[in-house]
């Protein structure tokens, strides 16, 4: 893989240094419109891996998609789903630039919702999938409302009206069902997978409800009536995350919306959101965020220059980021 330029020294400072700050926020769902140029070096993206699933759409141009020691050419139209913790990278021709909506989600999260409703097991399909990455060809699945199903969502994190974060959800669901459809997704995969989904989902939801109290995966099991490595095995395996990881994750996330909704100081929302200390708080969230909690605060009281109209997507040819943020 050496000749491909991979370096694990340099993925490993890629993966959790906060050089990828946006991929941790409040809103467990990211989307970008990006540019890659041969001709522009610092528009290059270096070999990476994440906890997030990736979907990238092509919106124009060509590019190779590599992943690990693979190659796949890639052109306008193309869908390319990468699952997580999975090592890539995308490479443009030299003299064709390529434009990207990439959009990213945490699987944990959606999960969790996912096994709350009913009808969502098409989604639980994308999120347990067990192949590694997904190469599709537009002509193969339905391109255009993909594509209308992305603007959608870019549009929505964008405004984020009331319900924005149960919208992207269920657009999310609607691109997950499309894939199932064309028979990208294979409906076995749940099939042989439900028994697992469900012990996480009841992990995920003794998250949620108790995250404020000292609990652990031990308590989680006993709680659950279910072994203890066994859990952490299951729960690693489907959301790639550790159970510690995933708790201070969403502590992290509460204290945030306490601080944006309900203007908490920092230090009632760190003592109203699970954490022991201060001092704990500021190491685990600056781990996450790649800052601090104080710059997180002084953020919010700035004016967001990406609030009004959403992203023309064929206006601008530079990465424009859309930060998913907590309703206020």
């Amino acid at each position: 893989m050496r000749e491909y330029g991979y370096d694990e020294k340099i993925l490993a400072q890629y993966c959790f240094s906060g050089k990828q700050p946006e991929l941790y926020l409040a809103f467990p769902v990211h989307i970008i419109k990006r540019t890659i140029s041969g001709d522009h070096p610092q528009t290059q993206i270096p070999y990476h891996r994440h906890d997030f699933i990736e979907i990238s759409y092509v919106l124009s141009g060509r590019a190779v998609q590599r992943i690990d020691d693979m190659e796949f050419p890639i052109e306008e139209g193309d869908l390319c789903i990468i699952n997580k913790d999975i090592v890539h990278t995308v490479i443009s021709d030299e003299k064709i630039n390529v434009r990207q909506i990439v959009l990213k989600f945490l699987p944990g999260y959606l999960l969790h919702r996912s096994l709350e409703n009913c009808d969502a097991k098409h989604l639980i399909c994308l999120l347990t999938n067990c192949e590694p990455y997904y190469i599709v060809r537009k002509e193969k699945y339905n391109s255009k409302k993909t594509l209308q199903i992305l603007s959608n969502i870019i549009e929505e994190l964008t405004h984020k009206q009331n319900g924005y974060d149960s919208y992207v959800f269920m657009l999310i669901q609607q691109l997950a069902i499309g894939l199932f459809r064309d028979e990208i997704i294979d409906r076995t995969i749940l099939d042989s997978n439900y028994n697992h989904i469900h012990i996480v989902g009841q992990a995920i939801a003794y998250i949620e409800k108790n995250f404020r109290d000292d609990i652990s995966l031990k308590s989680a099991s006993k709680d659950m009536n279910i072994s203890y490595s066994h859990l952490s095995r299951i729960f690693k395996r489907q959301t790639g995350w550790s159970f510690t990881r995933y708790v201070n994750f969403v502590r992290i996330r509460f204290a945030e919306k306490l601080i944006v909704e309900d203007a908490t100081t920092i230090t009632e929302a760190i003592g109203n959101s699970g954490f022991n200390s201060v001092s704990n708080f500021n190491r685990m969230y600056k781990r996450f965020r790649g800052y601090s909690p104080s710059q997180y605060a002084l953020n919010y009281m700035l004016p967001h220059s990406h609030e009004g109209e959403p992203q023309d997507l064929e206006a601008d040819d530079r990465e424009a980021l859309v930060h998913p943020q907590v309703q206020r």
